[in-house]
């Protein structure tokens, strides 16, 4: 049916980032992650494998910088498994592939890392700061064995304190299809 006119909405753009085609800063390939700092600044991970790399977007749209870079050095990242702002403000990256989780001021510049236990397999967005600045990762944390096959990972969270020294892990609880 017809829908009266005082129902009817029209959608304004109130906010743009990046554009169709242009410069690379400025053009997307697949998005897979954003977090908003206090200031309203925009980080937006941009997973395209010709990409994969964090950008910083002002408040109102306009692009301000990198946020490190692809590769192994320091404030480089080569397996972006998750981001999260801490509640100072910081950016915190976890990269796989370098076994560490890197930290980054508010304005995107590169302030420190700290080295993880574990590298290899991870889950995606895995990287979570709880309210006391504790950070956690999920990812494989060892392995299993099971009677009639291949060990199988065992999936859990490593607990950090704020500035990276270890605290605890725990596995996922393992679920079976028999009654308790």
């Amino acid at each position: 049916g017809d829908v009266p006119d005082s129902l009817v909405r029209t959608l304004v753009v109130d906010l743009a980032v990046g554009q169709a085609d242009g410069a690379d800063e400025l053009t997307f390939g697949r998005i897979s992650g954003i977090v908003v700092g206090r200031d309203g600044a925009m980080f937006v991970y941009d997973a395209d494998q010709t990409v994969g790399l964090v950008r910083m977007y002002a408040a109102t749209g306009e692009y301000l910088r990198t946020v490190g870079a692809k590769g192994g050095g320091p404030g480089e990242y080569g397996q972006l498994n998750g981001f999260a702002l801490a509640g100072n403000g910081d950016l915190l990256i976890w990269d796989g592939a370098g076994a560490r989780v890197n930290r980054y001021a508010s304005d995107g510049s590169f302030k420190s890392s700290f080295r993880i236990p574990v590298s290899g397999m991870f889950t995606a967005n895995g990287l979570h700061v709880a309210t006391d600045g504790t950070i956690s990762l999920s990812t494989v944390i060892g392995r299993r064995e099971i009677a009639d096959g291949p060990p199988l990972p065992l999936f859990g969270f490593i607990r950090f304190d704020s500035l990276g020294a270890l605290l605890d892990s725990v596995a996922n609880p393992r679920w079976t299809s028999a009654e308790p």
